[in-house]
């Protein structure tokens, strides 16, 4: 079936795949989406084109493989419309690629992404240096690339981290980004759930150079909390607190 006749659909990739042949593909339409967020709004970054246009492929790979973190797409269709469906891998260890829904991906229009880091537990007595649940992660100095340890989540505060968001121009206004975001959302109440937290809140940082992006965030239900520098750029920690206690 061609890209134009698909339901569009926000799909969580997965991470193994039956062939590295699958691998490469999606990690190419990964490299390609994001080298043009890169290019189109470098100010919605902390990276730059220069830097990940030298990426090895094996670097791409590794970011879709990264064990913490979940990196959704969103697909359109050739109506220029979404759907509310979202597909993800199960979770059962089987071969996700051969799942329905990421057959044909490879052949379809990437119009947009975002990538979801963590959970992390976050506790108001780890002292001065995690006063907030998103200085869990702008504190560390790079992204976590291993499996997380097991841990017991039961009553905790988990805390996710929202990077990479971006919807190519001709997508925008179109609600993409929102339903990115609330695939996110969902993802996190879900599994924060199954862990036995009580509590989940999802951080980001948004770049105060791009005040679009801010808007955004804050119509989608984040709530700015925190101005501050990192690597001389400014920016704002937002927060968004998920509700564990009722299916939004």
């Amino acid at each position: 079936m061609s890209s134009s006749h698909r339901t569009p659909e926000v799909i969580l990739l997965p991470k193994t795949f039956s062939t590295p042949a699958d691998l490469d593909d999606i990690a190419n339409h990964y490299k390609g989406l994001r080298l043009q967020g890169l290019l189109s709004d470098p100010n919605s970054f902390s990276s730059t084109f220069e830097r990940e246009s030298q990426f090895t492929l094996d670097i791409w790979r590794s970011r879709i493989q990264n064990p913490v973190a979940k990196t959704f797409v969103s697909v359109l269709d050739g109506n220029d419309k979404i759907s509310s469906k979202t597909i993800g891998p199960d979770t059962t260890g089987s071969d996700h690629s051969k799942a329905k829904g990421f057959q044909n991906l490879p052949q379809t229009e990437w119009v947009g992404t975002v990538t979801l880091l963590g959970p992390e537990i976050w506790s108001r007595q780890d002292g001065d240096a995690i006063s907030q649940t998103w200085d869990l992660f702008t504190k560390a100095k790079d992204v976590p690339q291993q499996a997380l340890k097991p841990r017991d989540y039961s009553g905790a505060h988990v805390v996710y981290l929202i990077a990479g968001m971006f919807v190519l121009p001709h997508a925008r206004r179109k609600g993409h980004g929102q339903q990115l975001v609330e695939a996110a959302v969902g993802h996190v109440r879900d599994e924060a759930k199954n862990l036995g937290a009580w509590n989940a809140s999802i951080v980001l940082q948004a770049s105060q150079a791009a005040t679009s992006a801010q808007l955004f965030y804050e119509q989608v239900g984040f709530e700015a909390r925190e101005e501050s520098v990192m690597d001389s750029s400014p920016y704002t920690a937002m927060v968004r607190d998920v509700n564990l206690q009722m299916d939004e």
